[in-house]
């Protein structure tokens, strides 16, 4: 009777159960800071729906991880095209009819059910480089590695004016993936000249643009008061016409544009008091800091689980996650499956470390989550799905190389059993 129940167990949980284990610390993480996060809306709404809410949206992803992780290589191989039209689609219509919050259109609403495009877009362009940069195809290296920039450009396109930070982001991303691929080196250089470049161009423009262009480009301006100096409010001439007294005292002045970053870090040294922190529940910053079920969860984990389970845990539960799965793509037979996995793990990865900088004053940037984490409805479902293809594909790649192992050894009892019948030939033969 235990035997069977294991096997149900493995048969339900197919792939590394160590990957399934960082999945469900996670999915628990989640829950507990969610509800804790949650806290003032339950309050005023009156109700546990924002709880329930997001209580079901992780039961019904991990449906679809674990269904993700019984889909079978062929099929995982031929995703690319589906997962880019579906999030390209998306995108377009998000731009003629999308939903706009806080400031931005990101989101389209399809039956009553929320989307938000560029989440789908980050998976799209990692089944999209595998295929182009990794999979046999009939076309010159060269040829393929400039379709999948040309398809990335196209996605970015899409949704820069309302997401620069995921813009930036798949950018990076799509660099990385051909970098780990061993790309052209020529055109790989060229592109990466021409990025930086561009870059630099942008940082030494923008600045010097008047403002009433820059109101008419779609976020430029929440970008740009992300990276200038924050004057508490003022203008720059209003500023620096304050004595220094003054300016000191406006580092300590809350306004509109620096609420975010001064709440998280408010909510950070709270935790750091105690080495455990203030505990699960009693977070003070979910009551005033925006975005603190989202975007800053991190800051309220850092509050309730102190410096070594908040600041140091949760960023090595991320970096454990990404050296089991590289470990994985280095037992990969087909290049194609080493790119899938590696460039998840770079893309899962990346995303979590950028959420914990922001949150924690290092960076200026916002709108990303902290993966499988963080509430969110496309991001959690999205994010959740390419964890499970990822786990299937460990299961794909333990049973071909168990396959690869018995036929080698099939191999070496055909050629040991040739040895013992013919032994006059095989002296013959080390005679001559």
């Amino acid at each position: 009777m235990e035997k069977e129940q294991s096997y149900g167990f493995r048969n339900l949980f197919r792939g590394d159960l160590g990957l399934w284990g960082i999945y469900f610390f996670f999915v628990l993480l989640s829950i507990v800071e969610g509800f804790s996060a949650s806290g003032q809306e339950i309050y005023k709404s009156g109700d546990m729906m924002p709880i329930v809410k997001h209580i079901l949206i992780i039961i019904g992803s991990t449906v679809i991880a674990i269904i993700a992780s019984r889909i079978k290589w062929k099929y995982i191989k031929n995703m690319h095209f589906w997962l880019y039209g579906i999030a390209v689609l998306l995108a377009f219509l998000t731009l003629l009819m999308g939903k706009t919050t806080n400031g931005a259109q990101r989101w389209i609403r399809i039956m009553g059910i929320s989307i938000q495009p560029s989440e789908i877009l980050k998976l799209a362009i990692l089944f999209l480089g595998a295929y182009f940069l990794g999979a046999p195809i009939r076309m010159p290296k060269k040829q393929a590695f400039w379709f999948f920039i040309v398809f990335t450009l196209i996605s970015v396109a899409l949704i820069v004016s309302q997401s620069g930070s995921t813009s930036v982001l798949i950018v990076l991303f799509a660099w990385t993936l051909c970098f780990i691929s061993l790309p052209p080196l020529k055109p790989f250089l060229q592109l990466t000249g021409v990025g930086l470049v561009s870059v630099l161009l942008l940082v030494l423009i923008l600045p010097m643009l008047p403002n009433s262009m820059i109101e008419h480009m779609g976020r430029a301006k929440t970008w740009m008061a992300r990276v200038e100096k924050d004057y508490g409010g003022l203008t720059k001439e209003e500023y620096y016409a304050l004595s220094p007294k003054e300016r000191d005292d406006l580092k300590y002045c809350i306004t509109d544009d620096n609420l975010q970053k001064n709440y998280a870090k408010i909510a950070i040294a709270r935790g750091g008091t105690s080495p455990i922190g203030v505990l699960p529940g009693n977070s003070r910053g979910r009551d005033y800091l925006p975005e603190s079920k989202n975007d800053f969860i991190y800051a309220i984990i850092i509050e309730e689980w102190g410096p070594i389970l908040g600041v140091l845990g949760v960023p090595i539960l991320y970096l454990f996650f990404f050296f089991r799965i590289a470990a994985w793509g280095k037992r990969a037979l087909l290049k194609q499956q080493r790119l899938l996995l590696y460039g998840f793990g770079v893309l899962f990865t990346a995303q979590a470390l950028l959420n914990l900088a922001v949150a924690s004053g290092l960076l200026p940037v916002t709108g990303q989550t902290l993966p499988l984490i963080s509430k969110g409805g496309s991001s959690y479902i999205c994010m959740a799905f390419g964890f499970g293809l990822m786990v299937g594909l460990t299961r794909i790649i333990k049973e071909e190389n168990a396959l690869l192992a018995k036929k080698r050894e099939i191999d070496e009892m055909q050629a040991q059993q040739l040895k013992t019948t013919n032994p006059e030939e095989n002296n013959l033969t080390q005679l001559s």
